[in-house]
């Protein structure tokens, strides 16, 4: 289980190419799952969001991803 912390507005990006719906049909019964593992008090506004997936899905913080796209990788 991947485990990210967000403030209020923070946003976390999950990239599905073309080539990574395929690979999720193939594996058949593929899932994404998402966890609130905890809720902070209002003054730190913080999530802490766990997430269940196959291999072939990438998920980042949005920042992470922008710098990705940037860079020019591959995301996925």
């Amino acid at each position: 289980m991947l485990v990210l912390s967000r403030h209020t507005e923070e946003e976390i990006v999950i990239p599905l190419s073309r080539a990574t719906l395929l690979d999720l049909l193939a594996l058949g019964e593929a899932e994404i799952r998402f966890k609130i593992l905890d809720i902070r008090n209002e003054t730190q506004r913080k999530v802490r969001i766990g997430f269940t997936a196959p291999r072939c899905v990438a998920v980042h913080r949005a920042e992470v991803f922008e710098r990705i796209q940037r860079e020019g990788r591959n995301p996925a």
